[in-house]
């Protein structure tokens, strides 16, 4: 059988797009939903309602959630991200963050254990992302140390799924008087109501001990919507003949 050559071209070209579609950056195309740097200076922006103590009105903290679901808590472990369990902390204007008990805890930039190491239970700062999302998400981002003089930290990025089995991506310590950076980069799905948690926790005492963090999150499409949407946009190509 001949093939005209406008089918020829039309072969030649689906066979490329078959061969290539999985390298695309069409299909590997993500969406940003949240993003730790940028969700906090849009609640400074929104004025929204507060509650607590020391607030602002025109800050637009709150002591529960933040824009984009964040929580800003103190927790009793690096791995219990439960909303139900630990406390939230307070917005305090005069630091320009998150305290409890009024020590320090979480800032725009930075993270820091409220509480040292057996002085209490709700010694972990946690920030805690709750997915509105179903499907694949990308969490990417980096943990520095800033500490000075203080006894090191421990640093985790947990996920706490309602339908799957939890899991603990970073775990690692960060040492006194060190320069240590870790940048993270993982896949996962989740669930609308799952959460997502970066904790900082102490090692001992909680002086001086502070991290520079940022995280974003990003939803990965599903491969065959991608696909389709792929293919929605070539097959009409495909289909003008050649004369």
């Amino acid at each position: 059988m001949k093939i005209a050559p406008y089918s020829l071209s039309r072969h030649l070209v689906l066979q490329g797009l078959l061969s290539t579609m999985f390298f695309s950056p069409v299909i590997q195309a993500a969406t940003l939903i949240a993003n730790s740097w940028e969700d906090w200076a849009s609640a400074t922006q929104n004025g929204a309602g507060i509650v607590g103590t020391d607030d602002s009105p025109e800050q637009g903290h709150t002591d529960t959630a933040n824009v984009g679901s964040w929580y800003y808590r103190a927790g009793d472990s690096a791995t219990d991200l439960d909303l139900g369990n630990g406390s939230d902390m307070d917005w305090r204007e005069g630091s320009a963050g998150y305290q409890f008990l009024g020590n320090f805890g979480i800032t725009q930039f930075n993270m820091g254990p409220p509480l040292a190491e057996g002085s209490g239970n709700l010694a972990f700062a946690q920030r805690v992302w709750e997915s509105g999302h179903d499907g694949l998400i990308r969490i990417m981002g980096n943990f520095t140390n800033q500490s000075g003089v203080g006894t090191g930290v421990f640093v985790t990025v947990n996920v706490m799924r309602s339908s799957n089995p939890d899991i603990m991506a970073v775990n690692q310590f960060f040492a006194p008087n060190g320069n240590e950076s870790l940048d993270f980069d993982f896949n996962v799905d989740v669930q609308s109501g799952d959460l997502v948690g970066f904790v900082v926790g102490p090692n001992g005492d909680n002086a001086n001990d502070t991290v520079r963090f940022g995280a974003s999150i990003f939803s990965i499409p599903e491969p065959e919507v991608a696909i389709l949407a792929y293919l929605g946009c070539i097959l009409p190509l495909l289909r003008r003949r050649r004369f």
